[in-house]
């Protein structure tokens, strides 16, 4: 083989394997370089298939069918079309292709699930407006590495065809090129799409881009379809009359997943917290409640969680609550919040980030969509100590604590508070501690190391995991062991798991409490599967997100109705629009 011919398979393995680095560095713990597996694993024959075929180490030996083709097709007809005329249309579409593989490897792997452009668009925009709204060196740093990688990838590309032009491929060249297109044919004939796509060798990125755009379109059409649903109709608040209204604290714990049960090096230490907090909230007169629920997401998706659970309806993806947001039909639909308002009750909700302080946040309509009487921003919390983690934020601990505080003194009648905590959200960097009085966290008196601010999608360090959980569920007893009422009712549930650290295959449950003094009334969820106490004791049996909202409005109405006997029907899978 000459020198020229060495010098394009280099070049041609080179634009290859950059095309798949995306999905190795998002698969970066569990995924090794080299491909070394297949010298100690099975026959010879699934060696070559390991090879050849398919493997789940997601490494960036592997080559995309079209940019060979084209490659390839371009070395028959080089006399008769200029290389200009061929390079620019060729550098687009090869940048299309990369860019679409870091979108596939992002929202397969932080996700678990198969990307829907049209889902997917809107989270997309949601998150560069968070990356670029500070404008900083970091940012003006990332925009020119950029730019400089695709003048880079410019530069390669026209090499990679100047020496097409010239050079002539020998006999072991046109065997490598033959075994290409043998094996691509091979791939396209056989081909049949599965979510384990990205560990073929040979692959076919308009392939995905088709199935993608035909999910879009179906996902686009179901979103037409909510708007005339007979379940807008529906007023529980109508035809159930309560005589008692306890008050209401729903807190979705950050992160909180079943990773806690699945994992040997969390499990253990896990399982002891919950048994202590469990105990001590026993002891204090608190009964609990607890079991296993499946979010729809599995990371960075919170609104779609804590929205399928509000509103019992598996809203499955950020495009789809994108859709439900903006459609003013949905104003009708009596989700949990909505049931509550007009019930009397008063509506919070805790948004208590101290970043982004410029960021645009339509509050008049989230008020609207999630019914609710007032915000309550970092600004009303006159919170002057350290800061931590994402957003920043203050800690919980102090937020709760000060929000109830802030409630007893102004408030008439009974509220509903509601709370996606903090501290627990990636990368973890929470207090090292639940202080004894959470006013000392304002003074400086308990600050401790030095958080730093977590930049957006942050990799997060797995030990600082269980230490953030901790936190949670310890500040999360004392305050209801410290500052509960008799008549009030916590709904404890994680919104999904910790993204980066979970895995494909890994479930997306993730643990529900509901907490009450009543104890007649948390007997009532046995029936339904919850376990006593903070753990549950039998996790292959669960419940989903999306079914929440009916099985507690159940229970709620049966024993704080006037009539127990008529009841509204228990969705297990939710509502259908």
């Amino acid at each position: 083989m000459q020198k020229q011919e060495k010098q394009f398979w280099l070049l041609f393995l080179l634009l290859n394997s950059l095309l798949f680095l995306p999905r190795y560095l998002f698969e970066l713990d569990t995924s090794s370089f080299l491909p070394y597996q297949f010298y100690a694993e099975g026959s010879f024959v699934d060696s070559l298939k390991f090879l050849f075929y398919s493997r789940a180490n997601y490494d960036v030996f592997r080559i995309c069918i079209e940019i060979s083709f084209l490659l390839f097709g371009f070395y028959v007809v080089r006399k008769w079309l200029n290389k200009t005329l061929f390079l620019i249309p060729f550098y687009l579409f090869y940048c299309f292709f990369f860019l679409y593989q870091i979108y596939h490897a992002a929202v397969s792997t932080i996700y678990k699930v198969e990307p829907v452009f049209f889902n997917d668009v809107q989270l997309l925009e949601h998150g560069l407006k968070i990356i670029f709204n500070k404008i900083g060196f970091f940012e003006i740093l990332g925009v020119l590495l950029v730019v400089a990688l695709f003048v880079g990838l410019f530069f390669l590309v026209k090499k990679t065809i100047q020496c097409l032009v010239e050079l002539r491929f020998g006999k072991l060249s046109l065997g490598i090129v033959f075994f290409i297109i043998a094996m691509s044919c091979n791939a396209l004939l056989n081909w049949v799409y599965d979510s384990n796509y990205a560990q073929h060798v040979f692959q076919f990125p308009l392939q995905i881009m088709r199935i993608n755009a035909r999910s879009s379109a179906e996902a686009k059409a179901l979103q037409a379809q909510m708007a005339t649903s007979e379940a807008l109709k529906y007023k529980a608040s109508k035809q159930y009359d309560l005589v008692e209204r306890p008050n209401i604290y729903i807190l979705f714990l950050e992160s909180y997943g079943r990773i806690l049960y699945d994992h040997p090096d969390l499990k253990n230490d896990f399982f002891e917290v919950a048994k202590q907090q469990g105990k001590l909230l026993k002891e204090n007169g608190w009964y609990a409640a607890t079991q296993l629920s499946e979010a729809p997401v599995t990371g960075l998706s919170s609104m779609v969680s804590y929205s399928s659970v509000l509103f019992g309806y598996n809203v499955e993806s950020y495009g789809r609550y994108m859709g439900l947001l903006k459609n003013k039909n949905i104003l009708e639909y009596e989700h949990l919040l909505r049931f509550f308002s007009r019930k009397g009750y008063t509506n919070y909700w805790i948004s208590p980030i101290a970043g982004y302080k410029d960021f645009d946040v339509p509050w008049e309509l989230y008020r609207n969509f999630y019914s609710v009487d007032r915000h309550i921003r970092f600004s009303e919390l006159n919170y002057t100590g350290q800061l931590y983690g994402f957003g920043p934020a203050a800690p919980d601990q102090y937020t709760l604590n000060k929000v109830d505080e802030m409630l007893d003194e102004s408030e008439k009648g009974p509220r509903c508070l509601f709370y996606v905590t903090l501290n627990s959200h990636t990368p973890f960097h929470a207090p090292d501690a639940v202080a004894e009085d959470w006013r000392s966290l304002s003074d400086g008196s308990m600050e401790g190391k030095e958080i730093p601010r977590s930049q957006f999608l942050d990799q997060p360090k797995f030990e600082d995991y269980l230490p953030s959980i901790k936190y949670q569920i310890e500040f999360v007893t004392q305050f209801i062991t410290k500052k509960g009422m008799d008549n009030d009712i916590f709904i404890l549930l994680g919104d999904h798991q910790p993204p980066f650290l979970t895995k494909d295959g890994d479930s997306f449950e993730t643990p529900l409490h509901i907490i009450s003094q009543d104890s007649s009334f948390i007997a009532g969820f046995e029936a339904y599967g919850l376990d006593e106490g903070l753990i549950d004791e039998f996790p292959e049996k669960n419940i989903r997100h999306e079914g929440i909202y009916s099985m507690f409005l159940r229970e709620f109405i049966r024993n704080y109705g006037r009539d127990s006997t008529n009841l509204p029907v228990y969705l297990p899978k939710g509502i259908t629009f």
